[in-house]
């Protein structure tokens, strides 16, 4: 007969000094195999639209052209939902470490922060910090990219290099327009978080428009951040990247989702 029984020794190399409630617990997330508590996840929509009606879509805010998208197009091909395997190093330095773990101090009447050493998408490593007069850059890290901007927000490209922990900038970025290769982007809509199910959500989009005159073929997207400098200088980080497949023809729009998922 066969033994379905889990093996423990892959649950716990050692069960020393574990109470009953952790052993039962480790058991418990190992054979139901509970979902992680943060995931990223991706989508990417094509979607047809006539021409009055894209003309309208282009004056409308980016919180507003998705709904107007599956008001009046009809939508061609979804990914769906997928599992995404994208965050880079930089997510962890200007999200995690930057914002939620400063070690803090005080010297005369001004606040203190230690600094974090991140790479932006020009290959150029930048001090993030806390102190104007002391640091090169402060404030907190923006998603939502105007129309036309390809610095941040949610970018497009055709590069085919497996994306990588280290990598700081997208491989062949396309680029904003309507000449041949290029797409129309449009703002960056970055969600308020909310409670879905079990869930926690952020959902982070971009509307694009192909009017290149020809299919462009998606390969990669991701995700990049502004900080603001102590002037008005912005520097640039790329925080996810993945690879994808999906074609955009001559006269589609697509919609390129970023759903940032907590779950308890």
């Amino acid at each position: 007969m066969k033994n379905n029984l889990p093996n423990l020794g892959n649950i716990m190399p050692s069960i020393r000094g574990l109470n009953l409630w952790t052993l039962a617990q480790k058991f418990k997330d190992h054979t139901t195999q509970k979902t992680s508590t943060i995931q990223l996840l991706q989508k990417i929509d094509i979607f047809t639209l006539n021409d009055d009606y894209k003309a309208k879509l282009l004056t409308l805010e980016a919180n507003e052209q998705q709904a107007f998208l599956k008001a009046h197009g009809t939508l061609k091909r979804t990914t769906g939902y997928m599992k995404s395997h994208s965050f880079v190093l930089q997510f962890q330095q200007v999200i995690i470490e930057y914002i939620m773990c400063r070690v803090y101090g005080a010297q005369g009447s001004s606040p203190v922060f230690t600094t974090t050493s991140v790479r932006n998408t020009a290959n150029a490593l930048k001090q993030l910090g806390a102190v104007p007069s002391t640091y090169s850059y402060s404030v907190i890290p923006a998603m939502n990219a105007p129309a036309a901007t390809t610095t941040y927000g949610i970018l497009c490209g055709t590069g085919t290099t497996t994306p990588a922990t280290a990598d700081y900038a997208m491989q062949t970025l396309v680029a904003h327009g309507t000449s041949a290769g290029q797409l129309s982007y449009q703002a960056t809509a970055v969600g308020s978080a909310g409670v879905v199910g079990a869930n926690v959500d952020t959902i982070i989009a971009r509307v694009v428009v192909n009017s290149s005159g020809g299919a462009i073929t998606l390969k990669e997207i991701g995700m990049a951040t502004t900080v603001l400098d102590t002037g008005t200088t912005q520097c640039y980080f790329l925080i996810a990247h993945d690879a994808v497949n999906q074609t955009i023809n001559n006269g589609e729009i697509a919609v390129i989702s970023y759903d940032i998922r907590t779950t308890v």
